[in-house]
């Protein structure tokens, strides 16, 4: 890989390129989920969510999940992907409104006032309560002052930690499948950001997740896709190497699109979602 990873964007105004990245898969596909849902998630999201649904609609799930999971993590996930589809709108009164949400959604979460609290989380749960009050933090700081792309990851690191938070669940989807679509967001956010050093280090944690999952997500969507989403892992590395933006931000569509795929056979029916 080059030494210098910044890729220049003069050719267009940074927030019309980061909309069009970020919903420029329209067409591929329905939505891309963070269990959001990144998402927010990821997806999903998610996570990520989905370039073309409303930000107010859920990311699928499945009812043995929905039950597992406590519904406030997943409404933080729903909202944080909300923000990074909303900011490339500069729809910012949405973005506050989710914030406050998204803050009150988690005092809940930690101190519920209608359900007595459960016996004290494990340590690693405690540390990961700490690292989401901060990332919900910097969320905080870089939307009062209107900085997208900031914005944008740290919206995108709150959902991170949300998916963290849902392995203590014992949820149905394995949660390494909502952190790919966190991590396949980030890398198109470093890559609207020209980062290519940063997508570069989060390609590495794509690696990792999926090899933690691929074995047991072979089983419900066979081997075909599995190694058809080894090679989306491989283009990625080669748009890096490469130091072209562009083809990575298309190359980490794609694999959003097919991780969307890839969770469908876990919630086969989405009825009574709202």
């Amino acid at each position: 890989m080059n030494g210098d990873k910044k890729v220049s964007r003069n050719r267009e105004n940074p927030l019309r390129w980061i909309r069009r990245q970020l919903y420029g898969c329209v067409a591929l596909g329905p939505r891309i989920t963070v269990p959001l849902c990144i998402c927010l998630g990821g997806a999903a999201v998610l996570v990520l969510s989905s370039c073309n649904r409303n930000e107010d609609e859920p990311s699928p799930v499945s009812v043995l999940e929905r039950d597992r999971i406590p519904p406030a993590l997943q409404r933080i996930g729903r909202r944080a992907e909300g923000i990074v589809l909303a900011v490339p709108k500069e729809d910012w009164p949405r973005v506050y409104a989710y914030i406050r949400e998204i803050e009150d959604t988690w005092k809940d979460y930690k101190q519920p006032t209608v359900q007595p609290p459960a016996e004290p989380p494990r340590y690693p749960a405690r540390l990961l309560v700490r690292q989401l009050d901060a990332a919900l933090a910097a969320l905080k700081r870089a939307a009062g002052t209107r900085d997208a792309a900031r914005t944008m990851k740290a919206a995108n690191d709150v959902n991170a930690v949300a998916v963290d938070l849902f392995a203590f669940y014992n949820p149905t989807l394995p949660p390494d499948m909502n952190r790919l679509a966190v991590l396949e967001r980030r890398i198109l956010l470093d890559s609207a950001d020209g980062d290519l050093t940063s997508a570069s280090d989060t390609l590495d944690r794509v690696r990792g997740a999926w090899d933690r999952v691929r074995t047991r997500i072979s089983g419900h969507v066979g081997h075909t896709v599995v190694s058809e989403f080894d090679r989306r892992i491989a283009d990625q590395q080669a748009a890096l190497d490469a130091n072209d933006g562009d083809k990575l931000s298309a190359t980490a569509r794609q694999a959003l699109t097919m991780i969307d795929q890839m969770q469908r056979p876990y919630y086969p029916d989405t009825e009574g979602l709202g």
